[in-house]
């Protein structure tokens, strides 16, 4: 009997270790995605071992904040059963999957090529120095004015009677 409880003991703990081993590699590869420097997460876990080994839970646990201490896991226990926690997971991947799709197709078109968006800055600076130019600001697409500031105020009270702005707030 003795040696029937060392087996199951050594086996359960291996078990946890391995799922420990897994869930610190997705974690600390979230972390680093992220870019933090510390990670707070919720974990939901199922199955059977977990809710009713008397030492699985505690050995995860232990596992996990060794392996990746940068890391504050809380893990959640479902209720609602495995099957369920899938359904929901795929639901929720498919969901995302098509609106991926919806913002790929809508947004498709207006992305440019590096070509492009040079065409685009060169005709936005030559319209600008169009507008700035005496004879060709009337026909310009973009009207600029000459500004002519020699610094800007800095609270003292001298020489800011000089500066006024307003916006229109549109075209």
């Amino acid at each position: 009997c003795v040696a029937t409880q060392r087996v199951c003991t050594v086996v359960s703990s291996r078990s946890s270790d391995l799922c420990a081993a897994t869930l610190a590699a997705v974690l600390r590869r979230i972390k680093e995605n992220k870019e933090l420097e510390r990670l707070r997460t919720t974990v939901g876990v199922d199955g059977s071992v977990y809710k009713k080994h008397p030492q699985f839970a505690r050995r995860l646990h232990k596992a996990v904040r060794r392996l990746v201490p940068s890391c504050d896991v809380r893990f959640l226990p479902s209720e609602d059963g495995s099957g369920k926690g899938a359904a929901m997971v795929t639901a929720v991947a498919s969901r995302l999957a098509k609106q991926r799709e919806q913002q790929e197709a809508t947004l498709g078109a207006l992305v440019l090529s590096e070509e492009q968006l040079l065409e685009v800055k060169r005709r936005m600076q030559a319209e600008m120095e169009r507008g700035l130019a005496r004879d060709g600001h009337a026909a310009a697409s973009v009207k600029m004015l000459p500004t002519y500031v020699r610094s800007t105020p800095n609270g003292t009270g001298r020489d800011e009677q000089n500066y006024w702005g307003a916006w229109g707030g549109g075209l």
